[in-house]
């Protein structure tokens, strides 16, 4: 009797200490930004608000009690976003959540850089990668990582 309570009590605190989504059989969400909207420009810094549609895969609601995201343009690290929204992805829907992106100097230098010296880019490449954290079974995160491509010109239609 001891030895099957035990294994079974070792099996539990090591899904607990992995605290991996992969564990329960989750397939990663799929994120897209929806819309992104200034909130304030400094030298220093700049603030978006942005909406990204979470998609769920899986066959049972994702509880996301926060998100984190880092943001690169044309394979530079320009931004990075959290939120605290609660909001339940339902199986197999979509929702979405509000997350502030915060970019600095240095993520708009870098992006300028790359311009320099060079005609206009006609498209440029996008990334977004990070973490949804989740409330069940216990808490635990899911990675996404996604990726485009933009053309300028259809920015201007």
């Amino acid at each position: 009797m001891f030895p099957k309570t035990a294994s079974l009590a070792l099996a539990a605190l090591l899904c607990l200490a992995a605290g991996c989504a992969t564990l329960y059989g989750l397939d990663p969400p799929r994120v897209n930004v929806s819309s992104v909207t200034p909130v304030d420009f400094t030298l220093l810094e700049q603030k978006f608000l942005v909406k990204v549609r979470v998609q769920n895969p899986n066959d049972v609601d994702l509880e996301v009690k926060g998100m984190t995201f880092d943001l690169d343009l044309n394979g530079k690290s320009f931004a990075t976003g959290v939120s605290g929204q609660a909001v339940t992805i339902p199986r197999f829907g979509s929702d979405l959540v509000e997350v502030e992106m915060v970019s600095g100097i240095a993520g708009v230098v870098r992006q300028f850089a790359g311009m320099a010296g060079g005609a206009a880019p006609a498209r440029f490449t996008w990334r977004l990668k990070g973490k949804l954290h989740l409330a069940q079974p216990v808490p635990a995160s899911i990675g996404f990582d996604e990726s485009g491509e933009i053309e300028i010109a259809a920015l201007a239609r």
